[in-house]
């Protein structure tokens, strides 16, 4: 059985971008599927832009923490697959937070809104999750 759930977080009341400075953040959104969470973003203009970095949290966690840096490549469309989320303590299901932070080459670092993403780990991956935590 396959679960489909996009959320898709509106960055502004007027249209559906939020400029950030040089740069137009235009899409942001979570999908959940087969126990893993696929992170997109786009934006209209990623020329001032040096690198993308995606920050992760979980109920358990005290704050966000680094999952993946992504150098500006003028693609302008970024994605991320969030495939080891089951190892970091989420043991059954939950809200997890992500959020992008923007580093533009003029050294300006500007941090998007809180994307939340419903996630349900399968049995296996719960089971995992517990014998993790046990080790730690």
């Amino acid at each position: 059985m396959k679960i489909h759930l996009w959320i898709i977080l509106f960055l502004s009341t007027i249209g559906i971008g939020a400029s950030f400075f040089g740069v137009s953040l235009t899409r942001f959104e979570g999908r959940f599927q087969n126990d893993e969470v696929t992170i997109l973003w786009q934006v209209s203009d990623d020329m001032p832009v040096r690198e993308y970095i995606l920050e992760r949290k979980s109920r358990y966690e005290n704050g966000f923490r680094e999952l993946k840096r992504l150098n500006a490549d003028g693609s302008r469309s970024y994605q991320y697959r969030d495939i080891d989320l089951y190892k970091d303590n989420v043991l059954s299901s939950e809200q997890v937070q992500y959020r992008l932070r923007i580093l533009e080459k003029d050294g300006t670092l500007t941090t998007s809104s809180i994307l939340n993403v419903n996630y349900f780990p399968t049995a296996i991956r719960r089971t995992w999750g517990s014998i993790k935590a046990m080790f730690q």
